[in-house]
């Protein structure tokens, strides 16, 4: 729906990213949701950026570690993304994992996760640290039957102990 705070530019970035997205997932619609207190340069650059991001190395993992309650024993590793843009510096999964949800962007962003997860972890068994890697999947990621599959021979040709998490902020959907 059109806000009477937003210009002709904004609604047609929005009309844009809306088709681009429809276009992209074969699908008859999409709808573009403002994202709150994201300045529109900055959504813009979020919304047109991330393959190129991918293709620039503004992307990094950083991993926290899941520890078990009852022993205190450190049982595995969750990747966390962080992108650092070159122009407005670091931008917030909370902000940038939406849009790419939105744009279509998503499987390859989560292709780039589990690959760097897959190489870490073997640099990590090398150094001899073996831990299980959580890495999040959106629903909407999950469903797309060619990405799972291709995920799932990625991990077992590199033998990694990697676990799927999914995200609550898209749902699978069935046209």
């Amino acid at each position: 729906c059109a806000a009477d705070d937003l210009t002709a530019e904004e609604l047609v970035e929005r009309a844009t990213s809306a088709l681009d997205a429809a276009r992209r997932e074969d699908a008859r619609h999409r709808n573009f949701e403002e994202l709150a207190n994201i300045d529109p340069r900055i959504r813009l650059a979020m919304v047109s950026g991330v393959e190129k991001a991918i293709e620039q190395g503004e992307f990094a993992l950083m991993y926290q570690a899941k520890v078990a309650a009852a022993s205190a024993e450190v049982t595995g590793a969750e990747a966390l993304i962080r992108w650092e843009h070159p122009v407005f510096g670091r931008l917030s999964p909370a902000d940038f994992i939406p849009v790419a949800e939105k744009t279509g962007a998503i499987d390859g962003l989560t292709m780039w996760v589990l690959d760097r997860a897959i190489a870490d972890q073997a640099e990590a068994r090398s150094a001899g640290i073996y831990l299980p890697i959580s890495v999040n999947m959106s629903a909407r990621t999950l469903s797309n039957v060619g990405f799972r599959d291709l995920a799932i021979r990625k991990i077992e040709k590199a033998g990694a102990d990697i676990c799927f998490e999914i995200t609550e902020t898209a749902v699978i959907e069935s046209d």
